[in-house]
């Protein structure tokens, strides 16, 4: 179109500079003169008819070029954005399937990680190791947590004894697992983060998770607290006596009412307390 726009404007400048010329030819043309007087008012005559309309001709084709330049550039401008746009889609959609191909290695892990199965076949026990960092030794639940070495051994001694494996292995094996498949979730889009919570919940039993979770609350790991937080789902359906943590209950069991935060935690410390203080011998 540009070409055809320059060359009807060559076009009309040739019949503009005839259109001049003829009618001085038919006034005044009696031949080629020899003047230069004469030439030069020919010239004159020429360059004061056409330089305006020549001048404004160049005119017109310089702003339709610009504008033809104005609109390349425009549409160039959307095909990089809808590139942009879709390579960056390309690119979330690539990394969505590398999370999900590591978390789906995670959770084969688990399945055949033995502290993993240990823990799972005895998730109340397990619960209740983690309850004991919150417990005196009278069973009594202690919002502030002190001496936590003292009591990280009395969990120590419970998961040999319940659960048959170390309280170590709990916090740098299985806990680790179970933050990095949330922390992995929690990068998916939400509509498959249902699935994917519900596999976790499936693969550790929920206990297992919710001491996890209770865990990081005890440890005062606000940053790993946080991913638990933002994968909420992680505790629903989680039973009465699973979550004795009123923060734990309060961030991620939101449907509660404050009543029914204090009940259900009252009522979950009170049937883990009793589990623990009826394994302790009693005096003679």
């Amino acid at each position: 179109m540009k070409k055809y726009i320059e060359l009807i404007a060559s076009l009309f400048a040739v019949l503009l500079f005839f259109a001049a010329v003829i009618p001085y030819l038919v006034n005044f043309g009696e031949g080629l003169s020899k003047s230069n007087e004469v030439w030069g008012q020919f010239g004159d005559y020429l360059g004061g008819s056409l330089n305006p309309v020549f001048g404004f001709l160049t005119l017109l084709v310089v702003l339709y070029n610009t504008r033809i330049q104005r609109d390349e550039i425009e549409n160039n401008k959307h095909m990089m954005l809808e590139h942009t746009a879709m390579l960056s889609k390309q690119l979330e959609l690539t990394e969505q399937k590398a999370i999900e191909e590591f978390t789906f290695q995670l959770l084969e892990e688990a399945r055949t990680d033995e502290a993993v199965q240990k823990a799972r076949a005895k998730e109340a026990e397990t619960l209740i190791g983690i309850f004991i960092l919150h417990m005196a030794r009278d069973g009594q639940y202690e919002q502030l947590i002190d001496k936590y070495d003292e009591r990280a051994e009395l969990a120590n001694i419970h998961f040999k004894k319940f659960v048959g494996i170390e309280f170590g292995e709990f916090s740098h094996i299985v806990y680790p697992k179970i933050l990095a498949l949330v922390a992995c979730v929690n990068k998916l889009p939400s509509q498959n983060r249902i699935f994917m919570t519900n596999l976790i919940k499936s693969r550790f039993g929920m206990a297992v998770v919710a001491a996890a979770v209770q865990l990081s609350v005890a440890n005062e790991r606000e940053k790993e607290y946080s991913e638990f937080k933002k994968l909420s789902p992680i505790l629903h359906g989680a039973g009465d006596y699973l979550i004795f943590s009123e923060r734990v209950c309060k961030d991620l069991c939101d449907w509660l009412t404050p009543e029914e935060i204090r009940y259900n935690t009252t009522k979950s410390r009170a049937i883990l307390a009793n589990q623990f203080m009826s394994r302790q011998p009693t005096p003679d």
